[in-house]
């Protein structure tokens, strides 16, 4: 065990080794790690950050290792003693001057990175103690003998350090490797105060020592012998010193008090009546020995204390050398770091030489860990992270009492342990908030750094990870890895569930794209939300159900219409885009109608108009009756005619079906037309009787006035259909209904022949029916020919029948006969055809079909009739819709 420091001398900074928390990604270097400083010195120490995955922002000292320790760099209580100066980007120095043991402590670097909330720290810091240097040697010193004088401090220089020694003023020597002072064979005049610097710092010298030189028998002639001249004592102990004097019988001096003090002007002080040292301070007197005693000492009472005499003529004198009193500490020593697994020994150790009998105690914190040992070592073996703490030792000395050392920190460096994340604020986390993740770890030193990961991917660092404006996308598992140069650990995960409202809802048609009506439809949504959003359907704005899938069995037209799906939950609601129903269905509620007035008169434009409910729109037909007239949804006929009357309707179709409409009547009128006049039997008056004459016309509405005209007469003569004409003349009628008038051609009224003439006529006639029935015989033998070949029989008969068809159908010109009877009379005969279509039956249907022939024949006779006249009896044929007989003239002469 060491009892005692080296006698060695300090210089001002003492560099021991370069301190490092250096890794391979991030560290700090400390130069030096260790500085032992005079007092009164200037002393520099600089630390160098390494960190290569952020940038820098603020490097700054403290004397702290707390969690927001104080920046010593702007600490108002050094202004003008510190100055921190940023060397470089990673480099930072703090400069202390006039160090005093206030000072005395470890200095630690602390920086921030631009990752939000890193705080880093070297931990092994700089340690710096501040020390006096002191001279040891005897204090007294017979004339004739050597004496060695030493430059000691509690800190060991380098070898190349040099010293420098002075006497009283006087510089002794020049600058010397060797740290002692050797006199030879002392005399007199070497008495004095001895004091030694190191070179460089030659301002900050050593307190005096006074070596005193004694005659050869040990005594001066007069003087006062202190003892111990030097005493070296823990804090807290009992210091006792005393003096004693010398004297002649001629010259007396008495010890009468103890003094701090050598000042001559006036009266110093006396410690022994000191009030701010009662209790601790007690002096003795006896005979000529004079003795103080210090109780708890501390820095305070750490000075020279010299004995005041008086001499026989009763002046006071302040005996010099008097005895220099020092104070240290007890201090535990040891490596400041210790990793995990290693051995550590400590030390308590003292600037003051200890009794041999010294007994030590060792405590962590304000656990005992031994009993009283001579030994000032402990051991500890595999140090575990329990081990670290506050360390201290206490002494006990031969007066019994116990000293106790300052608090030495064991740091055990360890690799993460129990790493864990904690998620701050509400437990429901909504999109659109603030979540703050915080990681932490019991771990030594403090993490390099630490690592978020969402599932396996890194996205951030630093113990806090912080999301603002979270959103769906940051929903998974978080885990934080934490990291120092000792190993690694992950934490578990934990899951941050985001909640939202609905979002990229959309619906769709599942199936066919072409729904067809009677097909079945199914409709589903989709949304993203969180928690799961609750489905409704709507059609336009109507809700028509609920569901993520929304079914339509046989679907119809009532169907189509835009769809859309509604996700909400108790964070919001969105709707889906619209979706459209386009249901296919053949034509329906086809129907036809008249654009315009109902009454169409002839020359009017008339649009018929075809609307049809369909998808797709379907394809329009017109048909009049049974007969196609036009396409398209509008039907026109301009400048329309009677015979554009009749039942039109239209059809609808498409490639799903088609419908027939009902039929509209197209009624078209128009004023009369083919207005003529006919004789209702003979044109020739006989004295006292009348001809009837008839006025038709083709007109719709039918004529609903009829006016007769004679031509040598400027008025009517008459009105109504028919009228009877009494007297001869020509005879005209006019016919008119709401839309116009026409009249007829003018026919002629003769005056009737006599009795004879008519009797001729009646010849005539009854020859020409014996004629008639002649040729029917012959007709008749012919048919009898014909049996043979009744098909060609039935064939011709068809034929006939066409051609007399035809003939009533198309022949408006009267067919005239001539039949010569008699060459000096004519005769007019006006043969009436009337021919009925027989009802068809099943004879009709097998070929054998007949038609029936009237003839009514009207005889004139008169000789001066010219043809010119013949021509205006002419009648005229009425129209189709009115006609009901052919008329044939037969000229019979």
């Amino acid at each position: 065990m060491l009892r005692s420091f080296r006698a060695s001398l300090p210089l001002i900074l003492v560099i021991m080794t370069a301190g490092s928390d250096a890794q391979d990604y991030w560290g700090v270097n400390y130069s030096p790690s260790y500085v032992c400083a005079l007092k009164g010195s200037t002393v520099q120490i600089s630390c160098k950050v390494k960190y290569h995955y952020r940038n820098l922002r603020r490097v700054f000292w403290t004397k702290y290792t707390d969690k927001e320790p104080p920046d010593l760099c702007s600490d108002p209580d050094k202004t003008g003693r510190v100055q921190c100066v940023r060397a470089d980007r990673d480099t930072s120095r703090i400069t202390l001057t006039a160090v005093t043991e206030a000072d005395k402590h470890i200095y630690y670097c602390r920086f921030t990175t631009d990752a939000e909330g890193e705080k880093l720290m070297g931990t092994s810091g700089v340690q710096l103690d501040v020390t006096d240097l002191q001279v040891e040697t005897q204090r007294i010193v017979v004339v004739g003998n050597s004496v060695t004088l030493s430059c000691k401090s509690s800190c060991s220089l380098p070898e190349e350090t040099t010293f420098i020694w002075y006497r009283n003023t006087k510089r002794l020597t020049g600058e010397t490797l060797n740290n002692q002072l050797h006199l030879q064979s002392v005399s007199r005049s070497d008495a004095g105060e001895y004091k030694c610097a190191a070179r460089g710092n030659e301002h900050l010298k050593s307190p005096p020592v006074y070596v005193r030189v004694e005659s050869v028998d040990g005594w001066l002639d007069w003087g006062v012998n202190y003892s111990p001249s030097y005493v070296c004592a823990l804090k807290g102990s009992t210091v006792k010193i005393s003096c004693t004097s010398t004297y002649s019988d001629d010259y007396k001096l008495t010890p009468a008090f103890w003094t701090k003090t050598t000042k001559t002007d006036g009266e110093p002080p006396d410690l022994c009546s000191d009030p701010d040292k009662a209790g601790r301070v007690q002096c003795v007197r006896d005979k000529d020995t004079s003795s103080i005693t210090l109780t708890a000492v501390t820095e305070a009472d750490k000075h020279i204390y010299y004995c005041r005499c008086t001499d026989t003529l009763n002046k006071r004198w302040t005996v010099r050398p008097g005895v220099r009193l020092y104070i240290a500490d007890l201090q535990v020593e040891t490596q400041q770091t210790a990793e995990e697994g290693d051995s550590v020994t400590l030390s308590c150790k003292s600037s003051c030489s200890l009794p041999e009998e010294t007994t030590f105690i060792w405590y962590r914190n304000t656990e005992r860990l031994t009993g009283e040992t001579l030994n000032n070592q402990l051991h500890l073996q595999s140090v575990r992270r329990s081990d670290a703490g506050e360390y201290r030792c206490a002494a006990r000395g031969k007066t019994g009492e116990r000293l106790n050392s300052t608090y030495f920190y064991l740091n055990v460096h360890y690799p993460p342990k129990s790493v864990s994340v904690s998620v701050s604020g509400s437990a429901v986390i909504v999109s659109g908030d603030s979540v703050t993740l915080s990681c932490s770890s019991d771990l030594n030193p403090p993490a390099v750094n630490f690592t978020w990961l969402k599932e396996e991917a890194s996205v951030g660092s630093g113990r806090i990870f912080s999301i603002s404006n979270i959103s769906s996308d940051h929903s998974g598992e978080y885990k934080c890895r934490a990291r120092n140069r000792h190993g690694e650990k992950y934490s578990d995960p934990v899951t941050l569930n985001v909640l939202y409202p609905p979002r990229n809802v959309s619906a769709f048609i599942n199936g066919s794209a072409v729904i067809v009506s009677g097909d079945s439809v199914t409709l589903s949504c989709s949304s993203d939300s969180n928690p799961p959003a609750e489905i409704s359907w709507l059609k336009g704005e109507t809700s028509v159900g609920s569901g993520g899938i929304f079914s339509i069995s046989n679907i119809s037209s009532d169907h189509s219409g835009e769809y859309k799906c509604r996700a909400r939950n108790e964070h919001g609601e969105k709707n889906s885009d619209p979706v459209i129903l386009n249901v296919m269905y053949p034509p329906r509620n086809v129907s036809v109608f008249l654009n315009g007035s109902a009454v169409i008169v002839s020359g009017d434009s008339v649009t018929l108009s075809c609307s049809s409910d369909s998808n797709p729109p379907a394809e329009i037909s017109f048909y009049k009756d049974e007969t196609s007239v036009g396409s398209g949804e509008i039907y026109r006929i301009t400048n329309i005619k009677s015979e554009a009357s009749g039942n039109y309707s239209c059809s609808a179709k498409n490639k799903h079906g088609s419908q027939k409409s009902a039929a509209v009547t197209v009624n078209v009128m128009y004023p009369p037309r083919n207005v003529s006049v006919f004789i209702n039997g003979s044109a020739v008056i006989v004295s006292g009787d009348s001809v009837t004459l008839s006025c038709s016309s083709d007109s719709n509405p039918p004529a609903v006035k009829y006016i007769w005209f004679k031509e040598t007469q400027g008025s009517a003569v008459g009105s109504g259909q028919s009228f009877s004409a009494l007297d001869s003349g020509r005879y005209y009628c006019e016919a008119e209904n709401k839309y116009g008038s026409q009249r007829s051609e003018s026919v002629s009224v003769t005056e009737g022949v006599q009795r004879s003439a008519l009797l001729t006529l009646t010849g005539v006639v009854a020859g020409c029916g014996g004629l008639i029935i002649i040729i029917i015989i012959i007709i008749i033998v012919k048919k009898n020919r014909r049996d043979g070949k009744a098909e060609d029989t039935r064939q011709n008969q068809q034929n006939l029948i066409s051609r007399s068809a035809e003939m009533a159908s198309t022949n408006d010109s009267p067919v005239y006969s001539l039949v010569s009877a008699n060459q000096s009379e004519d005769l007019y005969a006006k043969v009436n055809f009337k021919a009925k279509k027989a009802k068809r039956s099943s004879r009709a249907e097998a070929g054998d079909v007949e038609d029936l022939q009237y003839a009514s024949v009207h005889f004139f006779k008169n000789k001066d009739m010219k043809t010119e006249e013949h021509q205006k009896m002419e009648m005229q044929r009425p129209s189709d819709a009115n006609r009901c007989e052919d008329v044939i003239y037969s000229s019979v002469k």
